[in-house]
């Protein structure tokens, strides 16, 4: 498939959140050339049917991009087959089924890197019509949480945005971060990339959340204490919950990766490109956790032997794959 088409004809609007949209759904990394805003038109129908071999037909009302044929449809899924011959499993949580380690992640150290491919996630503790609703992926006592912050809920279009909660076991160093914006839309799979450096003072610690590649500009929430060691230690380690019982993950997912002990981050706040391959192939799927560094934790499988190289259970509930 073709890759970074521009849309540069004045017809109809295209804002940020279509193009993200856009982007995840084609699977492809559409940009816009000039001004805040640009337009799609029936010249940008006739390249997009020559790059995908199909015949689409898209609508844009400025909140979302509608892509009607099936073959379009169908690029929502690419992330259901890898690079190359590698065909990942995945495995959907149903909002009442959770996974558990009964020890912690490791030593303490100031690195975090975690990656994952999923959906927009939700929980089954956020009402239909809240406004927020937080949505707990992997957590660790009070020290850590990763997952996203739901800016709305369906059935209106849903977004998200992604981030991590970080501490010492003191709580003297804290870092919170979340995506600027919203990263996470309802069309399409995602590949999630996120990345902390906590050994250096406040306002210079190093952070990154890359969501299909992309690097996404970040918000720091809180930012305290001198450089610290990410406590972790406490368990157990939930994956698909922090609060066992009352909230878990709905939605579908492969091949998660943590990485406590390894530094990532190049000094400017970004991961290098070469270390982004090792998780996302340069034609945006999933990369064989082959690849994936030695020191991680792989959660990876099919629904009877998801996390439990990890040394994760599934402590309520069950997996089921998804096809």
């Amino acid at each position: 498939m073709t890759r970074g088409f521009v849309v540069d004809t004045p017809d109809l609007d295209l804002d940020d959140q279509d193009l993200a949209i856009l982007q995840n759904a084609l699977n492809t990394n559409a940009t816009r050339s000039e001004g805040p805003n640009h337009f799609f038109d029936a010249s940008d129908l006739t390249r997009l049917k020559v790059s995908l071999n199909a015949s689409p037909e898209i609508a844009c009302d400025s909140e979302n991009v509608q892509l009607y044929a099936p073959s379009i449809i169908g690029m929502k899924n690419a992330g259901l087959s890898g690079g190359g011959d590698y065909n990942p499993s995945w495995v959907h949580f149903d909002g009442l089924t959770y996974l558990s380690r009964a020890s912690g992640l490791g030593d303490p150290s100031p690195n975090f890197l975690l990656s994952y491919w999923g959906n927009l996630f939700f929980s089954n503790g956020d009402s239909v019509d809240s406004a927020l609703g937080a949505t707990p992926l992997l957590s660790a006592g009070f020290n850590l949480l990763a997952g996203s912050t739901n800016s709305n809920d369906p059935p209106s279009p849903p977004a998200s945005t992604v981030g991590i909660y970080v501490a010492d076991s003191s709580f003297a160093g804290q870092l919170d971060f979340d995506t600027t914006d919203n990263a996470l839309f309802d069309n399409g799979r995602y590949h999630v990339l996120i990345a902390a450096n906590t050994n250096f003072p406040v306002g210079s610690r190093l952070a990154a959340v890359y969501v299909n590649d992309v690097l996404r500009p970040l918000t720091i929430k809180l930012d305290t204490g001198d450089a610290f060691n990410i406590n972790y230690a406490d368990s157990p380690v939930y994956w698909g919950t922090e609060d066992p019982g009352v909230k878990a993950l709905v939605g579908d997912c492969t091949d998660p990766y943590i990485n406590v002990v390894d530094q990532f981050l190049n000094s400017d706040g970004t991961i290098p490109e070469n270390i982004r391959r090792l998780f996302i192939t340069a034609d945006g799927k999933p990369a064989n956790p082959s690849g994936f560094p030695a020191n991680g934790l792989y959660l990876g499988g099919n629904s009877t032997t998801f996390g439990s190289a990890a040394g994760f259970t599934v402590t309520a509930g069950s997996l089921t794959d998804v096809t």
